[in-house]
Order: structure tokens, then sequence, then C-alpha cells
């Protein structure tokens, strides 16, 4: 079922930010039971990795890992805002401004804990981010937040020039976001864990194909039914590649997963970190019944920070397959939300990026 509001999910905008929410989309999920979601997904996983075990249990408190609620109780409300098309790989949506308070608003929330991968703002930083969200709506306006953004500071001094922000007043994200809203209190959820990767690169393919996050999409492609899985990620060790969004935007013409007209260092931008990472994801297994306007759902993204908020950035796979080890502690959406912001449709497969 499709809804359509009428609130303004952007902050008020400056000259330069001047394209309004539009459309939410939403739909009831119709999930399978969470027993039936972790045994699919530990049957995948034990064919990947020396250790796997996957179950429902209680949510160890999300506090002692640095986020600001202790669980992922409650309904929870899966909301994806703008999308790599429509936003960032579009000039005129590029600085778009949501926050967390008015996403709230446009879907009925406003108590949640919430946490979620996208762009930081392009206010807070002043240029191209990434933002991993951990805050708390209270009312309808912003609580505590621990939000990270990391963002580059300088091209020429890399991997030196990377910086994080904390927190923020506004609760500001930029112009792509995938949001988890909860309760916050503490309930059951999907515990997997993951330890040394049996499944060998293969030589010339894609390393995204041997991710732990694509092994557990690809376990949910079982199910006939859409199925929105989201929540805490942590990398509890070993080495994986990361990257940072430089301090542009795609220029006009660009298209995801194909060379830019001036690609500008992107590929300067990935990094190898060897230290545990904090993060969020969101994964579905398919796309589901169509939406309108040529919009698609984003199936997977992951960000994270770190201890000491030393890195923050995008997740995107492993390269140390005999010390890596993965924990992760996912809810189903009840309800997704698809926030249309307009702009081009979805015309050409999405490639891992942003």
């Amino acid at each position: 079922k499709a809804t359509v509001s009428v609130l303004n999910c952007f902050r008020t905008p400056s000259p330069t930010m001047s394209i309004p929410c539009e459309n939410v989309h939403s739909r009831v999920m119709d999930n399978p039971s969470m027993d039936d979601i972790a045994a699919v997904v530990q049957d995948a996983l034990r064919k990947r990795y020396a250790e796997a075990a996957c179950e429902v249990g209680s949510c160890p408190d999300l506090r002692e890992f640095g986020f600001v609620a202790e669980g992922l109780g409650g309904a929870a409300e899966y909301v994806e805002v703008g999308g790599v098309f429509q936003s960032m790989f579009n000039p005129a949506k590029q600085q778009d401004v949501p926050t967390i308070p008015n996403v709230g608003a446009a879907i009925g929330a406003k108590d949640a804990f919430v946490i979620g991968q996208g762009a930081g703002s392009y206010v807070e930083v002043g240029c191209n981010s990434e933002w991993v969200g951990n805050a708390i709506l209270k009312d309808g306006k912003m609580g505590e937040n621990g939000s990270r953004v990391g963002y580059i500071t300088d091209m020429a001094q890399l991997p030196q020039k990377v910086s994080v922000k904390v927190g923020g007043a506004t609760g500001e994200f930029g112009c792509i976001g995938n949001l988890l809203y909860t309760d916050g209190a503490k309930g059951d959820v999907i515990k997997v864990h993951a330890k040394v990767r049996t499944d060998a690169r293969r030589e010339g393919g894609d390393p995204h194909e041997q991710e732990f996050v694509r092994y557990i999409r690809e376990a949910l492609g079982g199910f006939d039914a859409q199925v929105c899985l989201a929540g805490v990620l942590l990398v509890v060790e070993g080495k994986t590649v990361t990257h940072v969004m430089p301090p542009y935007f795609p220029p006009a013409g660009a298209k995801p997963g194909k060379s830019w007209p001036d690609m500008k260092g992107w590929a300067e931008c990935f990094f190898e970190s060897d230290k545990a990472l904090i993060g969020t994801t969101t994964i579905l297994n398919h796309q589901g019944a169509d939406l309108p306007n040529g919009l698609k759902w984003r199936l997977d993204h992951t960000h994270f920070w770190t201890k000491g908020d030393e890195e923050c950035g995008h997740y995107h796979y492993d390269i140390d397959p005999e010390r890596i080890e993965y924990a992760a502690y996912l809810v189903p959406a009840a309800t997704m939300h698809k926030v249309e912001v307009g702009g081009m449709p979805q015309t050409w497969p999405l490639k891992a990026c942003c």
C-alpha cells in the first residue's frame, strides 16, 4: 500500500537545497518467522565460514558498543530516503539535507532509537561524506545523538586527512539514507556470528561476492516474500576494505558502476582497515512489488565507525579470511517506507558504492 505524505522531510532549504520530499511509499511486510530466517542464514554461512551460528535470542546491550540505546525492540520501521540514482548521482539533489525528526514525522514516528547509514549533511561538513546514524528521537525532537560523519579534508594527504565528526544538534544527514526506527528497548534479535572465511576469493571476480552481508542477502533469496533485515554489524577482528566518499559529488552524466567523466581520485579513497568496526547495516533479499516512477530499493548498505573515532565510512568486504570474525544483531522490518525525492529513475544496475 502506498501512502502520500505532504510533510517536508528536509530542513528549511537554502538556495542550494530547494528540492523537498515528495511521496512516501509504504508497505507492511509479511515476514517469515525469525526462527526460519535464522535457519536459512545459518545454513548459508556454515558453507562459507569455519565457524558460523545464527539464532534468535536477546539482544546484547548495544550501549556497550557505543550506541545510544540498549536494543532493537518494538516495531521495526525501515526507511530509505532518496537513492544513489535519484540523489547522489543527480546534481539537483546532491545537497539535499533530510533530518531524523522530519523523516520520523513523515512515517509517524515521534519516539524512536534511530540507526542507519547514508551520506553526511552537506550543511554540517561542507562536502560529500559518509554518515552512520545513532540517535534518539524524543517527542518528535532530537535527543542524544551519537551519529558519526566521516569525510576527507585533503585529497593530497590520504589516509591522514580523513576526519570524523560526532553528534550534532539537528539530526541532519545527506541526500541518501537507509534508516531503522525502533523503540530501542531490549528484545529478541537474530544473532549472527561467523569466523574464518573458507570461501576462497575467485581470481578476477568481484570481491563483494565473498562478503558477509552479501552471503546473508543471498540466503534470504530463498524466501518468496520480500524480507528486509536491519541492525548492527560488528567486525570483531580482521582486515577489511573500506571507503570514504571523496569531498566532491559525482559530476553530471556519471553513472554508478561506470567510469566517471572525471574520477578525481575516487580509487584513492579506498582504504584497508585492521581495526574492529562498529557498524549499521540493511539487507534486502529482492525488490518485491514494483515501486512507482522507476524507484528501486537498495539491496544492502553498511557503514561503520571505530572505537576512538579514528575511522568512519562504508564497509565493503574483508581481505583477511583466516582472522576475520563477524557478529550481527538484526531484526526484520515490520514496515518499509521509500521516501521519493523525485529525479531520474533507476535504469542501470547498481554496483557497490557510496
